[in-house]
C-alpha cells in the first residue's frame, strides 16, 4: 500500500496531517501506549492514493526549501509590558496573533484543555479569546480537530512546533491555498509522552492535594524569565522552579522525547514557516528577566508582518551569530537511558520513584567518584540517606 506506514529512518511527529488530506478517511490520530499521538490507517478503506506520504515528516526531502541562514533574526519584546509578562518569552507571539485578529485572520493555536488534561489547537476569532493560547505547553498537542475547521476561504494565522507547519505548509500547498495562511513556529526541544504528564498529575494529586487544576503555567516569570517556574492553581497553589519542578526537570533531561524529537530534521536548519521565534538566550539578554524573543522573518510574508507591528514591539535586527548563541543545537541525542526509563515510565512506579532512579541515585554516584574508595565503602549507607533527604526535602 503506498501510504505513510512504509517503513523510513524518521519517525512519526503526530502532526495529523496525513489524516487531514486523507479524501477516504482512512487515518484516524490516538495516543500510543508510549503516550503520543500517531496515526492509524485502515487499510481496507485505504487507495493508494499517496497523498499521506505528501505531507508526511517521514518522507521530507532534502530539498532546503526554507534556508535559516536566508532568515533575518531580530531581537524582539513587546512594548506592553503586561503582555511581555504573560508571554514565555517576549511577548512576539501573542502580538502576531493580535495583528492577525485585527486584520481578518483567524488565530489557531495551543490551549490546554483541564478536562481532558491534554494540550490541543484551537481556532479563535476575538481578542478575549488570546490568554487562552498564549504560553508555552510543554506536551504534545493534538490538531486535527482544529485543522478539520478549517476553511478554505478563510485567512489564518496558525502557531505550532516546526514539524506540525512542515506538514500544514505541504497541506496548503497541495491545496492552492498557500496565500490564506501566515504560518509561525519556534524553536522547539522536542514533546514528551503523555506518559509523564499523568504521572506527574497523579503526583502533584498525593503530594501537593491538587486534583482539580483551573489555571496552569509553564512558564511562569515569579522568579525571573532564565529561572522560570511551572505554576499550578486548583485546589492548592503551586510554584516551582525549572530547577525544582519533577516535570520540567524530566522534560529538558531529554528522557522521554518523542522518536522524531530526537536527531530532528526541523530543529535548526530547515524552516517551513513564515515567523520562528524562541527565547533570546545569551550574554547579551543576560540581565533580562522580563523576557526577549529571537524572531526570525524567514519570508517577505514573514518580514511584512513584523514591520506592520513594529509599533508594537521593540525590532532591533541582530547578527546570525547571536541566534546562533541564542538558540543553535543540531540535535539533541538520545540518552543512553532511554529504552530502560520508557520501559520503566509504561510500569506502575510513582514519578517519584522514577525521579529517585534515575535523577537522585545517578548524581549521587557521579559526585561519590570523587571520593576516596575507602571513604565511600565506610560512609556510603549514610550519605546515601543523607542525600536522599535532603532532595527530597527541598521537593516538598
Amino acid at each position: 500500500m503506498k501510504n505513510i506506514l512504509k517503513s523510513t529512518e524518521a519517525s512519526c511527529t503526530g502532526c495529523s496531517l496525513c489524516s487531514l488530506i486523507c479524501p477516504q478517511k482512512a487515518i484516524n490520530i490516538s495516543l500510543t501506549t508510549k503516550g503520543f499521538y500517531e496515526p492509524k490507517v485502515d487499510e481496507d478503506k485505504c487507495t493508494s492514493c499517496g497523498l499521506c506520504r505528501k505531507v508526511c515528516y517521514k518522507f521530507i526531502t532534502q530539498e532546503n526549501e526554507y534556508d535559516i541562514e536566508k532568515a533575518t533574526p531580530f531581537l524582539v519584546y513587546s512594548k506592553d509590558e503586561d503582555i511581555r509578562k504573560k508571554s514565555s518569552s517576549g511577548g512576539a507571539g501573542r502580538e502576531i496573533a493580535n495583528y492577525g485578529l485585527l486584520n481578518d485572520y483567524l488565530v489557531c493555536g495551543v490551549k490546554y484543555n483541564y478536562e481532558l488534561d491534554r494540550a490541543e489547537h484551537v481556532i479563535i476569532d476575538r481578542q478575549e479569546e488570546l490568554d487562552l493560547i498564549t504560553g508555552s505547553k510543554y506536551i504534545q498537542s493534538l490538531t486535527i480537530g482544529a485543522f478539520e475547521r478549517i476553511d478554505n476561504k478563510k485567512k489564518y494565522v496558525i502557531f505550532g512546533t516546526p514539524c506540525q507547519m512542515y506538514g500544514l505548509r505541504k497541506y496548503i500547498q497541495l491545496k492552492g491555498i498557500e496565500d490564506n495562511f501566515i504560518l509561525v513556529d519556534f524553536f522547539c526541544h522536542g514533546v514528551p509522552s503523555y506518559k509523564l504528564w499523568d504521572k506527574y498529575l497523579v503526583y502533584l494529586k498525593e503530594e501537593y492535594k491538587i486534583s482539580n487544576i483551573t489555571s496552569l503555567n509553564f512558564r511562569d516569570k515569579t522568579y525571573g524569565w532564565h529561572d522560570f517556574s511551572m505554576k499550578i492553581s486548583g485546589d492548592n497553589n503551586y510554584t516551582k522552579t525549572l530547577n525544582e519542578d519533577l516535570y520540567l526537570k524530566f522534560f529538558l533531561s531529554n528522557l522521554c522525547l518523542n522518536e522524531s524529537c530526537y536527531n530532528c530534521k526541523l530543529r535548526f536548519n530547515k524552516i517551513y514557516s513564515d515567523i520562528r521565534l524562541g527565547d533570546f538566550w545569551g550574554p547579551m539578554r543576560s540581565a533580562d528577566e522580563k523576557g526577549s524573543s529571537i524572531v526570525l522573518s524567514n519570508t517577505d510574508k514573514g518580514f511584512k508582518l513584523l514591520e506592520s507591528i513594529k509599533e508594537k514591539i521593540h525590532l532591533e535586527e541582530v547578527s546570525f551569530e547571536e541566534l546562533k548563541i541564542s538558540q543553535y543545537a543540531q540535535c539533541i541525542h538520545k540518552p543512553e537511558l532511554f529504552d530502560r526509563f520508557n520501559a520503566d515510565l509504561e510500569m506502575d512506579y510513582s514519578l517519584k520513584k522514577l525521579h529517585f532512579r534515575y535523577m537522585v541515585k545517578p548524581e549521587f554516584i557521579q559526585k561519590s567518584k570523587s571520593i576516596p574508595k575507602r571513604v565511600v565503602r565506610k560512609l556510603l549507607p549514610k550519605k546515601i540517606k543523607k542525600y536522599i533527604k535532603e532532595k527530597f526535602k527541598s521537593e516538598d
